[in-house]
């Protein structure tokens, strides 16, 4: 199954939030119901939203 087609699974069952972390573009897609696909570069911070929030980190810190 590709990747985003098991994104769209995962938020028609209900998921609230879905990271796509991709180690050599070094991103990370955040996708929520209803909200257009955020891409989120080094310099960028990942929340976890209303689903985690108290959970934040820097995107470089995932590819250390």
């Amino acid at each position: 199954m590709d990747i985003a087609e098991k994104v769209r699974e995962y938020l028609d069952r209900g998921v609230r939030l879905v990271w796509v972390i991709d180690p050599e573009d070094r991103t990370v897609t955040v996708h929520a119901p209803n909200e257009e696909a955020r891409v989120l570069a080094e310099t960028d911070t990942l929340t976890g939203g209303d689903v985690l929030p108290e959970f934040q980190v820097l995107v470089a810190d995932l590819f250390e």
